[in-house]
């Protein structure tokens, strides 16, 4: 666009025209190209923190999962086994549900850090459910 204007005849325009012209023919596209570059640039980090957020949310659905089959009581070591991730995300992922309830924090005998999680009922368990009011 730059060489048109330059190879333009600008014989009878005035300064005024010639700058508008300028202005319409390459500085309105060059800010449109930046502006898409700009958009382009800034969009693997947003969808980086989305991919994380995914992958943890799914991960502790797989640990809800494990902890159903395994009677609601679960260490980081079998998350570890189950999962192939490594020790401190699983210690991450346990502790942050721990830190919103929906785990809690035991100690074997011998110091081993048990994560229980209630409420997590087996088909048994919810055959035998009764109403409200029932009960």
């Amino acid at each position: 666009m730059v060489l048109g204007f330059l190879q333009a005849d600008r014989t009878q325009m005035t300064p005024l025209t010639q700058a508008l012209t300028l202005m319409i023919g390459v500085g309105l596209p060059a800010l449109g190209a930046a502006a898409l570059l700009r958009g382009r640039r800034r969009r693997p980090s947003g969808w980086t923190a989305r991919q994380a957020e995914l992958a943890r949310a799914t991960l502790e659905a797989e640990v809800l999962k494990l902890a159903t089959n395994r009677g609601g009581k679960l260490t980081a070591a079998e998350v570890v086994i189950a999962h192939a991730v490594d020790e401190a995300t699983a210690e991450v992922v346990l502790g942050s549900m721990a830190e919103e309830g929906r785990a809690e924090i035991e100690l074997t005998d011998d110091g081993v850090i048990v994560y229980a999680f209630r409420g997590l009922a087996d088909g048994s368990q919810k055959a035998s459910a009764k109403g409200v009011l029932d009960a």
